[in-house]
């Protein structure tokens, strides 16, 4: 019997980041106003999330030297990763400190 090819299997690997995309996607779903979610549900997503991807704060970015980086410097990091729009939803405080501090005169801006 002939071999069929161009078909490869699955690995668990693979398998894991479909899972994972589409607990995303569902929650990405419900914030955005398309998908109802009761708070058990989204509390069930938030478990299986932090199983299989890191959590990140804005407290664990460091820079490439280790030496930790200044509010503002970890905003705009943050910004590059996900997009201003989406910093500001999830860290609407954070938001509010570098733009209080930006409005200060430079010198003070560590």
């Amino acid at each position: 019997m002939a071999e069929k090819r161009g078909r490869r299997f699955q690995t668990e690997a693979s398998r894991e980041k479909i899972k994972t995309s589409q607990i995303i996607n569902r929650l990405s779903e419900h914030v955005e106003g398309k998908v109802d979610m009761k708070p058990t549900q989204v509390k069930a997503a938030q478990i299986l999330l932090d199983r299989v991807l890191p959590t990140l704060s804005m407290a664990d970015v460091m820079n490439h030297q280790g030496e930790e980086l200044t509010l503002t410097q970890k905003w705009d990091r943050l910004v590059q990763a996900i997009g201003e729009t989406r910093s500001k939803e999830i860290y609407p405080d954070a938001y509010a400190k570098v733009q209080a501090k930006r409005a200060q005169p430079a010198a003070t801006n560590q």
